[in-house]
């Protein structure tokens, strides 16, 4: 016949679990703790929020400011997304390489330099396209349309998308 476990080997068996060296810990809905937020968290939030709003409110106001210059043919529409998409996929790459390779007060200095330069070159009073349509040859319409936007706003996008990661990144400093 087995007898029952007493209460402290229930215990002590609890204690030695893998489990016994985690705590949980809950606090109650009234507490000061969770009504404290940083200011250096609320401002990365909203900097994260902003940034992302910035970034996909862009691509569809300049698609729409390129349709009296070329029209809105589904080609136009998804040469203009692959573009974005593709400026999305570098901007992640140059937040991956900056992070990895750069030091903390590098990556700041040289990420807010970069922007400065957009922001000096980005034409403000509407988006300027350097754009002629050659009717003759209406294969390279993708191509200059290509060249277009990122002589006008590849750097900036490139800089807006880059800023989610760097930021998250730059966070666990804080």
């Amino acid at each position: 016949r087995r007898s029952l476990p007493s209460a402290q080997s229930k215990t002590r068996r609890a204690s030695s679990s893998r489990y016994s060296r985690h705590r949980v810990i809950v606090l109650h809905p009234q507490s000061k703790e969770l009504r404290r937020v940083p200011i250096v968290t609320g401002l990365f939030a909203t900097t994260l929020g902003l940034s992302a709003t910035l970034l996909f409110w862009i691509q569809p106001l300049v698609a729409k400011s390129l349709l009296p210059l070329i029209g809105g043919s589904p080609a136009i529409w998804h040469t203009v997304i692959v573009f974005f998409q593709a400026t999305l996929l570098i901007g992640y790459t140059y937040a991956h390489v900056l992070v990895k390779f750069q030091p903390l007060k590098r990556q700041i200095l040289l990420h807010l330099g970069l922007i400065l330069i957009a922001f000096w070159f980005l034409p403000f009073d509407r988006f300027v396209f350097s754009f002629s349509i050659d009717p003759m040859h209406p294969e390279w319409i993708p191509v200059q349309l290509w060249a277009s936007l990122f002589t006008t706003i590849g750097l900036p996008c490139l800089l807006i998308s880059s800023t989610s990661p760097l930021l998250q990144s730059w966070y666990r400093y804080c």
